[in-house]
């Protein structure tokens, strides 16, 4: 069941990506805007959730930390989508599947075999090759940006396995990280008078709205799938599987440019590129495979 669970959370995210590369392209840049509105959105649906669920935890602090964290990510994802394509984004989470093996394996007595190192390297190397091609931005620069968006999500995922592991409900592990991310993204943004400036004088018209709305929707969804798929199975094996979202994207990013070719997301969809991804997330899905294997 873990596995439905995954799958459904990578549809669900891929579809809120590629509506956030909409929204960086045709309709506002700046990331503290977007994840502010969002937020607001995020923050009403988890209110409305609160009040039939128990929420109460020994964990909050962890939960806290790790979504401040996890908030930083949000913002480095949408710094990313005005300048990488949609699916190459993705290619981050094959990074954060290594670092979330690797906690499973140091914290969770998860196994570590000799074909998860082959994967690691696999992963690395599709990575690699990916951001190689993908040369308006430079390989160094876009490693770092997949390695930093990684590692500032990982706390997300390993706090949830650990406070389930420890007999936390799924409701608690799925309510705090997020609210704590979400919070942080109405927050944060206040905190200076320019990014207030920047935040009350965007030009925000009903598409915007309207498509923030769908953006949180879709992760709101994803979350609460991926936290169930995480009671359920092996945090590696997780991790793994929601490393499909490439793929989906690459589908959703298909259907927008033939049914809407005016208003598509940043996605280059030329033979030549199309074949360089498909290779690059292949590479990088069997070295995650490897990786969710035990010895």
């Amino acid at each position: 069941m873990w596995l439905v669970f995954t799958l459904a959370a990578a549809a669900l995210w891929s579809a809120g990506d590629v509506i956030g590369s909409l929204l960086t392209k045709h309709h506002e840049k700046n990331p503290l805007v977007l994840t502010w509105l969002q937020s607001i959105f995020d923050l009403v649906i988890l209110a409305v959730i609160v009040v039939f669920l128990d929420v109460r935890s020994s964990w909050i602090h962890s939960f806290f930390l790790a979504g401040v964290l996890a908030y930083g990510g949000w913002l480095m994802f949408y710094y990313m989508l005005d300048r990488v394509d949609v699916s190459v984004t993705t290619a981050a989470w094959g990074l954060n599947a290594i670092f979330i093996s690797v906690a499973g394996f140091m914290l969770f007595s998860e196994s570590w075999s000799l074909l998860q190192s082959i994967g690691v390297v696999m992963v690395l190397g599709g990575v690699f090759f990916l951001s190689y091609w993908h040369r308006h931005v430079s390989i160094s620069h876009t490693l770092f940006l997949f390695s930093l968006l990684a590692l500032l999500y990982t706390p997300f995922f390993v706090v949830q396995k650990a406070a389930l592991l420890a007999g936390e409900s799924i409701a608690v592990a799925f309510f705090w990280p997020f609210f704590a991310t979400k919070l942080s993204g109405f927050a944060y943004p206040l905190l200076r008078k320019n990014w207030r400036r920047d935040i009350f004088e965007s030009p925000i018209d009903a598409w915007m709205v309207s498509l923030s709305m769908l953006v949180v929707l879709c992760s709101v969804s994803g979350f609460y799938a991926i936290t169930h798929a995480y009671a359920a199975g092996l945090a590696s094996l997780v991790a793994v599987a929601a490393n499909a979202q490439p793929f989906f994207i690459m589908l959703f990013s298909w259907l927008l440019f033939h049914l809407l070719p005016n208003y598509t997301p940043r996605e280059l969809l030329t033979q030549q590129f199309v074949l360089v991804k498909l290779v690059s997330f292949t590479v990088v899905f069997v070295g995650l495979a490897l990786l969710a294997f035990s010895s």
